[in-house]
């Protein structure tokens, strides 16, 4: 099982510290903290991308966040299936075209 997660329903102040910060005080060890931003304000589109150290602390993570909350907002936390990148899509389409 990937340890990367999706979180959502963030603040739009939400920083990638602050989130950061709250998973660690669950006992959490987070290996990377993603928070996707607007283009045009630089401001949270209210969702992050979360690594967690293994398998293990996956586990614990679903246990620990399916009814967490943050400044009154219940967290939606997902899994995220790997997947190959968009860049071998790409050329693998270049490839195949006559």
């Amino acid at each position: 099982m990937s340890s990367r997660f999706f979180i959502g329903n963030l603040a739009p102040d939400a920083t990638e510290h602050g989130l950061r910060d709250f998973f660690v005080a669950r006992g959490l060890a987070v290996s990377q903290v993603s928070i996707v931003l607007d283009r045009g304000t630089g401001r949270s589109r209210g969702f992050a991308f979360v690594e967690f150290g293994g398998a293990a602390e996956a586990d614990a993570a679903i246990e620990t966040l399916g009814d967490a909350s943050i400044d009154g907002r219940n967290l939606i936390v997902r899994h995220v299936d790997e997947r190959e990148p968009a860049s071998s899509h790409r050329s693998r389409a270049r490839k195949e075209e006559p």
